[in-house]
């Protein structure tokens, strides 16, 4: 059987972009000194979103979200075949795959935006600055983790589901993600790369902007004066006792 070219370069690129920037700012939640680095990864993968809406309608064929509309009938019965071991194999997109799909966009864009509420909170930064008070920041961090957290499990559905396609279709399904062929029968996608590289390029200027103040670790001159100002105002008092 012939190869043909199923997922676009603008998609693949979207695929392991969204999962780096996802991984990296999961990782790097829990250290208060990379919090600028952890949100830096959070701004990406709110702009992976935005991109990957757009691409949903002017992208290749097998990326086009009419190509794969959610169904969780068609999902179940997808899951209940390949667990009995003859599950339909498809070129693009399968029902399960398409549900995680439109799973992690939700949650990607709500873990985003979320994250940005809280940042704005607890440190007055972000487009969400001044829009949520000080005092919202446990429920707006209790808000944040759920999304991440839920996101996560979906992410580990989507990797098991991708292994099991993968034996019961003997057809490396990463690999494709990655060369963007298949084995199958058809004619290859035409998208416009021009569009999805100005896309990709906005993309790009708006996580450019990033403020890495937030966190000692990515701005130590700003630590360095917290540091010395607390070390001073400390100073200070004790010169005011004696």
């Amino acid at each position: 059987m012939p190869k043909l070219l199923v997922w676009d370069l603008p998609t693949r690129l979207f695929h392991w972009g969204f999962a780096l920037a996802f991984t990296a700012a999961y990782l790097l939640a829990e250290e208060e000194a990379w919090l600028g680095w952890h949100s830096y990864f959070g701004y990406l993968v709110a702009g992976l979103v935005g991109f990957r809406l757009v691409w949903g309608f002017v992208g290749g064929r097998y990326s086009r979200f009419a190509e794969f509309p959610p169904s969780p009938a068609a999902a179940w019965r997808y899951l209940r075949g390949l667990l009995g071991g003859d599950g339909e194999r498809h070129v693009g997109h399968n029902p399960a795959g398409a549900l995680a799909i439109y799973a992690l966009l939700g949650l990607g864009l709500a873990t985003a935006v979320s994250g940005m509420a809280l940042l704005g909170a607890d440190q007055g930064l972000g487009p969400l600055a001044g829009v949520f008070p000080e005092s919202r920041e446990h429920l707006l961090k209790e808000v944040h983790e759920f999304f991440a957290n839920a996101m996560l499990a979906v992410v580990l559905l989507h990797i098991g589901g991708v292994i099991l396609g993968s034996l019961r279709h003997r057809e490396n399904l990463p690999r494709a993600m990655v060369t963007g062929y298949k084995q199958a029968e058809g004619r290859p996608v035409r998208p416009a790369v021009w569009m999805a590289a100005l896309m990709l390029a906005a993309v790009a200027g708006f996580t450019a902007v990033h403020d890495f103040s937030a966190g000692c670790g990515d701005n130590g001159a700003v630590c360095g004066e917290a540091g010395e100002g607390g070390e001073g105002g400390e100073g200070g008092e004790g010169g005011d006792d004696d």
